[in-house]
């Protein structure tokens, strides 16, 4: 696998560097489909992008792979696990979720570039270190900031994998912790009840059920919350950027965006375009043992959320979604009375199969 990964390190481009960077520096380069050579724009012309729901991804100065060799062999075509799985959903607290995703919905927003949306992060940083030092976890397990040129870090907490081999093999849990409204940017309330705290309050509550039940794997888990995806998926490219350059072993990621609002589907979407078959197929098989919702198949179009940053870098990467998007998503009207913490507790079981199933039991 290292041989593997070595090979794939040296098949890359920089699209970046292809297109002449206009006079002003605060232009951003972004690309609009697969086929897109890029183009450069100002913040007016992303927030008018953002308005007319058109997805993009900032690719300024990245560096993307040309093909991919990495191998989906560890990618399971079962489940294995089951005790181990339904002993961490018993511990799963809907009561701590909400108490969670309240106190997150009450930042005026967490846009990227405020101070609102870096105290955000902080907080939610805090949260994760309070798990930590709470849980009386036996296996090793840190929490750390990663820094962007803006204000809003994102946030990276790992419980190490205990396998002297599998351990550098890493599977990836991610959401944004942003938020944005359309109608004034960095101006305007956008507290994300659903957008999304909805998908950052399932991974805290999986990161600490792992925790409490003293779950100890071999793989390498990660719990991901990402800085800027409103604004072009500018915090996950960072990070995927990063672990491609640094041949980090990444087995598999899901992205967990807008995970709570409730139409009467007792549905889960699994997205099937610009995503791992593979791993979609898994997370299927997943739900079907773990989850008392069904799967639905759903499509969101290009770059329509973090999982297409790790994707471009060739690591399989899947996304399950709420069937019905809030109305009022992008709007101080996503507040934290229209979750419907009955669906966040089924996404999080599908977060625990995940990553016990990959992550696999040291024992």
């Amino acid at each position: 696998m290292k041989t593997i990964l070595l090979t794939f390190a040296i098949f890359y481009v920089c699209i970046g560097s292809s297109l002449a960077r206009p006079s002003h520096d605060d232009k951003r380069l972004i690309k609009l489909s697969d086929t897109d050579k890029g183009q450069w724009v100002d913040e007016a012309t992303i927030l008018s992008l953002k308005q007319q729901k058109v997805n993009f991804m900032d690719i300024t100065g990245r560096k993307f792979p040309i093909r991919s060799h990495i191998s989906q062999n560890e990618i399971p075509d079962k489940i294995q696990f089951e005790f181990v799985v339904n002993n961490a959903i018993s511990h799963i607290s809907s009561e701590r979720t909400k108490s969670f995703l309240t106190e997150f919905n009450n930042y005026f927003n967490r846009f990227y570039s405020t101070e609102f949306g870096k105290d955000s992060a902080l907080w939610l940083l805090s949260e994760v270190e309070k798990s930590i030092a709470e849980s009386g976890y036996s296996g090793t397990v840190s929490v750390e900031t990663f820094a962007h040129t803006w204000l809003q870090p994102s946030i990276i907490a790992r419980i190490e994998g205990s396998d002297p081999e599998l351990k550098n093999e890493v599977v990836i849990l991610g959401a944004h912790l942003d938020s944005m409204n359309l109608f004034g940017g960095s101006t305007l309330k956008a507290p994300g009840a659903d957008d999304n705290g909805s998908g950052s309050s399932v991974l805290l509550e999986a990161f600490r059920v792992l925790l409490e039940s003293d779950f100890i794997p071999k793989r390498t888990i990660e719990f991901q919350w990402y800085a800027a995806e409103e604004i072009g998926l500018r915090g996950s490219g960072d990070i995927a950027e990063t672990y491609f350059q640094d041949s980090v072993n990444i087995i598999s990621m899901i992205n967990f965006d807008v995970v709570g609002y409730f139409e009467g589907r007792r549905e889960i979407g699994i997205i099937t375009d610009n995503t791992n078959a593979k791993l979609s197929q898994f997370l299927r098989i997943v739900v079907d043992a773990y989850v008392d919702f069904k799967w639905i198949n759903k499509r969101c179009g290009y770059a329509c959320s973090d999982h297409a940053s790790f994707n471009s870098f060739g690591f399989p990467a899947s996304f399950p979604v709420e069937v019905v998007f809030h109305p009022d998503m992008h709007t101080a009207r996503d507040t934290v009375d229209k979750i419907n913490f009955e669906q966040v507790k089924e996404f999080t079981k599908l977060a625990l199969g995940y990553a016990i199933e990959i992550g696999v039991p040291a024992s």
